[in-house]
């Protein structure tokens, strides 16, 4: 069996041998300079378009409109309330959506309504100048430090889908 392989790997070693000193001794291919001259001809470039097209402020707003990453686009339909935008009490919005307990440690999910911002707070932490003072299974209660205000936070209710 090992007189097999040995024979199989001399075999396969002969033959690369061969192959590369084949290609190593063969000619360059002879390649014309303009090779793709006959495609430039059958498939000639389309006329430049007019530059006053695409300098219109019309045009320019279309491409605006149009990108989907744009800070500019912004669609908002009729009937429907913008949270983020709409005009709210002078501190921070806050919204409570849940709680994590990790053994003895417990984390509120608290998200800044007015940035859109989810945190991840533990009994001490800050968010927004506000302190989170206790952390329960229905609320949150933060504590604004230079006010000394107390801020409820009730736990959201499920929706059902």
């Amino acid at each position: 069996m090992a007189i097999a392989a040995a024979g199989t790997l001399a075999l396969l070693a002969l033959m690369s041998w061969s192959w590369r000193s084949r290609v190593a001794h063969s000619s360059a291919l002879d390649v014309p300079p303009q090779v793709w001259d006959h495609v430039r001809g059958q498939f000639p470039m389309p006329p430049a378009q007019e530059a006053a097209e695409s300098d219109s402020s019309e045009a320019l707003a279309g491409l605006v409109e149009a990108n989907p990453f744009s800070s500019q686009r912004r669609q908002v339909l009729e009937g429907q309330a913008n949270d983020r935008e709409a005009p709210g009490p002078a501190g921070p919005a806050f919204l409570y959506k849940g709680r994590i307990q990790l053994g003895a440690r417990q984390r509120a999910i608290v998200e800044d309504r007015a940035t859109g911002k989810t945190y991840f707070l533990e009994v001490g932490q800050e968010v927004a100048g506000h302190k989170v003072l206790d952390i329960t299974e229905d609320r949150v209660i933060l504590s604004a430090p230079d006010t000394q205000e107390h801020l409820e936070l009730l736990l959201l209710p499920q929706s059902s889908p």
